[in-house]
């Protein structure tokens, strides 16, 4: 089994904070994208953290996801097992997905 590092159980919460929050502005695609790298930070192991965050840490979703995609990588160079490093590749990957989807996409909801 795969064990994510302490560090970005944080990243975690942060992530499911901030998709939470623009669920309904920003475009499904992207979230979906956001929710499938949740997914691979998730630790069978551990319950998830419990944080709580307030509404400037999760206003700009672009910002959240580049910040967390970056700590992700920088991660990858230190992880122990081989197992972890590529959890957290996929995650990054995914971000990036999401990074190019918000860019790309209309927010839901938005007339076409």
């Amino acid at each position: 089994m795969t064990t994510i590092p302490t560090a970005q159980q944080r990243d975690l919460a942060l992530l499911s904070a901030t998709a939470r929050r623009h669920a309904r502005s920003a475009p499904l695609s992207a979230i979906t994208a956001v929710s499938a790298a949740v997914d691979e930070l998730v630790d069978p192991l551990r319950l998830p953290p419990l944080l709580e965050f307030n509404d400037h840490d999760t206003a700009d979703l672009a910002a959240v996801l580049g910040d967390v995609r970056a700590r992700l990588i920088h991660s990858i160079q230190t992880a122990q097992e081989p197992g972890t490093a590529l959890a957290l590749g996929r995650a990054a990957r995914e971000l990036a997905a999401a990074l190019q989807l918000l860019h790309t996409d209309r927010p839901t909801g938005q007339p076409q």
